[in-house]
C-alpha cells in the first residue's frame, strides 16, 4: 500500500538487476519481455525510468 499518497508515487515497480549493458539488451529483446510488451504499454497510464551503473 502506498503510505505517502503522493501525487509523485506509482502503484507498480520493477526493479531489475544486470551484470551489464549487455545482458539488459538481452532482457529488453528476450521473446517473454517483447510478448507482455503490448499488455503493458495498453495497462500503462504513466511511466518513469531510471537506468544507472555503479562505479
Amino acid at each position: 500500500m502506498d503510505f505517502a499518497g503522493s501525487a509523485a508515487s506509482f502503484d507498480v515497480v520493477l526493479y531489475s538487476e544486470f551484470i551489464d549493458r549487455e545482458a539488459l539488451v538481452v532482457y529488453q529483446t528476450h521473446p517473454e519481455h517483447e510478448a507482455v510488451k503490448s499488455f503493458i504499454v495498453e495497462a500503462t497510464e504513466e511511466r518513469a525510468v531510471v537506468d544507472y551503473e555503479d562505479g
